[in-house]
Parts: structure tokens; C-alpha cells; sequence
């Protein structure tokens, strides 16, 4: 048995620690990075609006909330994305969502 520290094992259990205490957030995609330095969590479909998803993480983080609306060439449609950087309990978060622009109703237009 090896007696070094994963790095990655802080993080893992403050994303346990989130998912177990705020069970109504919305489901991501997680991934840990392997030096131990960030959570990511993502979500992109192309079929639902996302942007009620970052701003309900960010009552519970804190952090900083980004969103933009950009033109997509590769498939000619006008985009929605939004990113969250937070810290919270010693663990970096990195998240983002992102769909098409038409789908997100709820939210004044963003532009680049």
C-alpha cells in the first residue's frame, strides 16, 4: 500500500460533499482533474436551455458567473454559453453549460 496522497482526493470528497448536501442542483457531467486541481462540470445538449443551471450552482458556490452568446461557424447557429469559477471548501470549481442560443428564453440577449 502506497502511503502518498492522491491529490485528487480533497477535491472527490468536497464534490461528494456538494452533490450529498444540495441533492436539487442540477446534474453535470464531473470530471476531476488529475493533479487535483480543479472539479470541472459540464453540460451541453442541444435540445435544452442551460441557463438556469450555472446561477443555481452559484447560490450554493459563490464565484464568478460569465455568460456570452457567440455565432458558431462549424454549425451556423447562434450560441449560448455560460461559466462558473468558484471555490468553495478549499476545492476550485470550473464549470460550464452551453446550447443554442434559441432555446434560452429566460435570459436578455448576450452578446460577445
Amino acid at each position: 500500500m502506497s502511503t502518498q496522497r492522491n491529490p485528487q482526493t480533497s477535491v472527490a470528497l468536497a464534490l461528494a460533499q456538494l452533490l450529498a448536501e444540495h441533492p436539487e442542483l442540477p446534474r453535470l457531467y464531473w470530471t476531476i482533474t488529475p493533479d487535483g486541481h480543479a472539479v470541472l462540470g459540464s453540460l451541453h445538449p442541444t435540445d435544452v436551455t442551460v441557463a438556469s443551471i450555472l446561477p443555481a450552482y452559484q447560490r450554493v458556490l459563490g464565484g464568478t458567473l460569465s455568460e456570452l452568446g457567440y455565432h458558431s461557424r462549424t454549425s451556423d447557429t447562434d450560441m449560448y454559453s455560460a461559466t462558473l469559477n468558484a471555490v468553495w471548501r478549499d476545492a476550485r470549481f470550473d464549470l460550464s453549460t452551453g446550447c443554442p442560443a434559441a432555446l434560452v428564453t429566460d435570459r436578455p440577449a448576450v452578446t460577445a
